[in-house]
């Protein structure tokens, strides 16, 4: 049987790189030139069937190193133990702070101050997390 214009035929799509559902488009004699895609849409020159070749082989990618997560609770516990030594104060927003002072703030609890960030914020480790704070100007 000859193939005709708008049969469906099996080719391999140079899009899509599978073996898939095709119409012919264009025909030379009774060769079949071009064919349209029925998945992707594109029309591209008549290419047999693959049939059982492994399609094309991905690109591997650099494995991510896997993150550690820490929960928030168990970071201000070891920060908190770590500084065990260093002085409590109590928290004001023009207050004079360091960095590795403990802090004791009126809504979130005791905390460890952990970076001075210029002019007059602060990063403050909290049990429920961390925590950018305003500080006086040094």
């Amino acid at each position: 049987m000859a193939n005709q214009v708008s049969e469906d035929i099996v080719a391999y799509c140079t899009s899509c790189k599978l073996d898939l559902a095709h119409v012919i488009v264009a025909l030379d004699g009774k060769k079949v030139k071009k064919v349209l895609c029925k998945t992707c849409d594109k029309e591209h020159v008549y290419k047999a069937p693959k049939k059982g070749k492994a399609p094309p082989k991905k690109r591997k990618t650099k494995a991510k190193a896997k993150k550690i997560t820490i929960s928030p609770l168990e970071e201000w516990e070891t920060a908190m133990k770590q500084a065990k030594d260093a002085p409590m104060v109590v928290y004001a927003q023009d207050g004079s702070f360091k960095e590795g002072e403990k802090l004791d703030h009126s809504s979130f609890g005791k905390g460890l101050i952990t970076k001075l960030i210029h002019p007059n914020k602060m990063e403050v480790i909290f049990e429920a997390g961390t925590k950018f704070m305003i500080r006086g100007s040094s």
